[in-house]
């Protein structure tokens, strides 16, 4: 199975929406009354992963071959 340009593009949208969301949701002055289950520093640094993997993906499909890994396979 290969992922191509569309599913590509819309997990980079997804993970960049997420990214934002949480940064937004990190940002708010903390309630002293309430717990907070989710760490959204983590969220952020996850969804900035994936977006980067999807922008090396993208490149890898625009240039028609793929990138070689860190040792030269592929």
């Amino acid at each position: 199975m290969e992922l191509s340009l569309i599913p590509t593009l819309a997990i980079l949208g997804g993970a960049l929406a997420l990214f934002a969301f949480a940064r937004r949701r990190a940002r708010l002055p903390a309630d002293p009354f309430r717990i907070r289950m989710i760490d959204y520093t983590f969220v952020q640094y996850g969804a900035a992963i994936v977006a980067l993997l999807m922008i090396v993906h993208l490149v890898g499909l625009w240039s028609g071959r793929p990138l070689p890994g860190r040792f030269g396979f592929g």
